[in-house]
């Protein structure tokens, strides 16, 4: 296998520019609703994930979870670790880090945030 990506790497590449919507439209695989017309909808549900990076052996790993079958929405997708923003919530890196204390007990207080990527409507 290959060498991997580093976390210096991520932090450099986190440096640039985010691409934004334009991208979100290229990786798209169904049509996206553009922020104008997000903006004249019904509000959606708010929710964050985080894209957990942890090193173990001198590589860095990702988890993600399965949605159970009971949720409304994207049962038994394969999905980052996250979920909906709650009143009490501060931001969406407080509901991310929430989320991912419930679903993975990671400690809140280890986890370094590198950068906050640009926001995604998911229908």
């Amino acid at each position: 296998m290959g060498e991997g990506i580093t976390i210096e790497e991520v932090r450099k590449a986190l440096q640039e520019p985010l691409p934004g919507f334009r991208a979100q439209l290229r990786m798209s695989t169904r049509p996206r609703i553009s922020p104008e017309e997000l903006e004249h909808s019904a509000p959606p549900r708010e929710g964050a994930v985080l894209i957990l990076l942890y090193p173990l052996g001198g590589r860095l790993y990702l988890p993600l979870t399965r949605r159970t079958t009971h949720v409304a929405d994207h049962k038994g997708e394969i999905s980052l670790v996250g979920g909906a923003r709650e009143p009490t919530d501060s931001s969406f890196w407080e509901t991310a880090l929430r989320e991912a204390s419930e679903e993975l007990g990671i400690n809140p207080q280890e986890v370094e945030r590198l950068a906050a990527l640009s926001p995604l409507y998911i229908p």
